[in-house]
């Protein structure tokens, strides 16, 4: 499993805290402050909050990127970026381009 862990100062301008990838993976949440967070254009009006120690976890799947904004000040917010390395090799393991075989019904 790779984990890259980092810890974000938000301001009052939105910023990307996680950045697009070519891969989907899980991203866990720690507010040290009042943030919100969404896509892009989050702004404090339309993000998901995160209060004062609230955590939480998402799954930000290919092409997709977060972005997180304050409405007062700066604070932390602390991001866990993991993917699960044997959950990927199994899924492309078992894609489109192999073909199953056919099995015989249990009663025959």
């Amino acid at each position: 499993m790779a984990i890259v862990n980092s810890q974000v100062t938000v301001t009052t301008t939105s910023q990307s805290i996680v950045s697009v990838d070519n891969v989907s993976r899980d991203v866990a949440l720690h507010a040290k402050h009042k943030s919100f967070i969404g896509n892009s254009g989050v702004t404090t009006s339309n993000g998901y909050l995160l209060d004062n120690g609230d955590k939480m976890k998402i799954t930000l799947m290919e092409g997709e990127d977060l972005w997180a904004i304050t409405d007062l000040g700066s604070g932390v917010l602390h991001v866990l970026r993991y993917r699960d390395w044997e959950t990927d090799r199994k899924s492309t393991r078992l894609n489109s381009s192999h073909s199953r075989a056919s099995r015989m019904p249990s009663s025959a």
